[in-house]
């Protein structure tokens, strides 16, 4: 947790941070784990663009994003 960051934009300039929630963490081999992160409110009206930042200086080298999937939930 905390080791993920995301905005939302309609236009790729003004971006609006999304408030996250976050899955713990499970192990899956060889040390590497696997964390379902998702937006905890509904994204702003009118989102054209997401950026996923990981935000681990630490372990930049460590961090990947494995699978990125958008659902409309009504």
């Amino acid at each position: 947790t905390g080791k993920v960051a995301a905005r939302a934009s309609f236009d790729g300039q003004i971006w609006t941070p999304i408030e996250l929630s976050f899955d713990p963490s499970v192990p899956t081999a060889s040390g590497w784990y696997r964390t379902w992160v998702r937006s905890s409110t509904p994204l702003p009206e009118g989102t054209r663009c997401v950026m996923i930042e990981l935000t681990d200086p630490a372990n930049s080298w460590a961090q990947q994003v494995g699978q990125v999937k958008f659902e409309r939930i009504d």
